[in-house]
């Protein structure tokens, strides 16, 4: 009888310790709760830490007129191994990545989207008040946004992502791009419509392709964003539309032999842009304009050409056979210089090429413009090299790493204590069996 409860008591202390120990790494997140999900969200839902991660088993659409709210620190894994096997029966895997179309609204803040390649979340006419801040996206992203608003603000982006804006008046803020891979065009194509795209942070010296190409009869607003980076072909492109450039500091350091390979800004076609207040620093070409397809009419005012190693603006498209561009006015801008002669050897226009229109740049400013640098501050000066940053995107894995580490500490803690009160359990109940023993062994 004494043997049947000490061994029920046995099994009883291993059942309570193994148990004990699964809560604790369980609170701990050692052992995480996942959850699938696929197909159309019909009804508002909220995504919860306690059921994070959310692993994507298919497409997931939210629908119209339905919140999908996300709470902080929820990871989202919009892609999924698959296990299959090759033709002689091995085992092996791939990874398939799974899109997210908001036709209602998202609200997400403070989380980690995370996939390979190939996915794309798309905010389409219906959503309305969809808003994405302070997360981290790791992988390849294609935001499409289609007639709608959304707001994606204070995210860091690793890996590369391609937005697309048609029409509406998103706005895409405060986010940092690092990391990235080669893109082959451009980061943010806006084709009409009234985006603001403002404080956002590029220094990442991969070569990719542009940070912002404008086309359609867009009336963008892009300001206070320090855009620096080997780009393929031009920091900025402007073919049509009326966006206002205020306020950037805008520098391709690409190191191609080929000048046209490294230009700032690019402007063509029937475009109507107000280049105003910008620092244009660092390029082998400042700014590039000519005719195609129309004739752009620009204001370029205010703005600091300087460091530019070639020219600061050169009028016409290189290497093309009859070139042609219109006449510039670019009075009231700092050149780098007051010298004149100096000016004009840096300004490529009618004097080079009769083809081409003339650059009117008198009167100059006397100095550097301290309001041409982002957040308009005059404490800005323009860097003499470009300092790369990945501090941004590092940041939620870092607090997300530095978690974890607590938390197996916590849950290793917490395991000892119960591995210490198990085993002074054992001693006593194994000094009481000895007592007991002996006392019957007396007798």
């Amino acid at each position: 009888m004494h043997r049947f409860k000490n061994s029920c008591f046995y099994h009883f202390l291993v059942f309570v310790f193994v148990t004990g120990l699964f809560v604790v790494l369980t609170n701990s997140g050692v052992v995480q709760a996942s959850t699938e999900v696929s197909g159309v969200i019909s009804s508002d839902v909220t995504w919860t830490v306690a059921n994070s991660p959310y692993c994507f088993v298919d497409d997931v659409t939210v629908a119209k007129g339905v919140t999908l709210t996300v709470e902080p620190g929820v990871v989202l894994q919009l892609k999924q191994t698959v296990y299959s096997t090759d033709m002689v029966g091995r085992p092996t895997e791939g990874i398939v990545s799974h899109s997210l179309h908001v036709n209602g609204t998202l609200l997400a803040d403070g989380n980690i989207f995370s996939t390979t390649y190939g996915t794309r979340i798309s905010f389409l006419q219906t959503s309305t008040g969809s808003k994405i801040e302070n997360s981290e996206f790791i992988g390849r992203y294609y935001v499409d946004v289609v007639g709608c608003s959304p707001q994606l603000k204070n995210n860091s982006f690793s890996g590369s992502v391609t937005f697309t804006l048609s029409e509406g008046s998103p706005i895409i803020h405060g986010n940092c791009f690092t990391g990235l891979d080669f893109i082959s065009d451009a980061f943010i194509t806006v084709d009409g419509g009234s985006p603001v795209i403002s404080n956002n942070t590029i220094t990442d010296d991969t070569t990719v392709g542009t940070f912002v190409f404008l086309t359609g009869t867009n009336t963008a607003e892009i300001y206070d964003n320090n855009i620096s980076g080997n780009f393929d072909t031009s920091a900025v492109v402007i073919s049509s539309g009326s966006p206002l450039l205020e306020h950037n500091f805008i520098s391709n350091h690409n190191d191609v032999i080929l000048p046209i390979n490294a230009v700032g800004i690019t402007i063509y076609g029937n475009s109507k842009p107000v280049i105003k207040s910008n620092t244009i620093a660092n390029n082998k070409i400042g700014m590039v304009v000519f005719d195609s397809d129309g004739s752009p009419s620009l204001t370029v005012t205010g703005n600091n050409f300087e460091q530019n190693s070639q020219y600061n603006i050169y009028l016409g498209e290189e290497d093309t056979y009859g070139t042609t561009a219109p006449d510039i006015d670019a009075t009231n801008n700092w050149w780098g210089t007051t010298d004149e002669s100096i000016i004009s050897q840096l300004i490529f226009d009618y004097k080079n090429n009769n083809n081409l229109g003339t650059i009117t740049y008198n009167p100059i400013f006397s100095s550097h413009n301290p309001l041409a640098m982002p957040n308009a501050s005059p404490n800005n000066q323009v860097p003499s090299s470009i300092t790369l940053d990945d501090s941004t995107s590092q940041q939620v894995s870092t607090e997300n790493q530095q978690t974890i580490s607590q938390d197996w500490l916590y849950g290793i803690i917490v395991a000892l204590a119960v591995v210490v009160i198990f085993l002074s359990v054992l001693l006593v109940i194994s000094y009481k069996k000895q007592r007991f023993y002996s006392s019957h062994l007396k007798n």
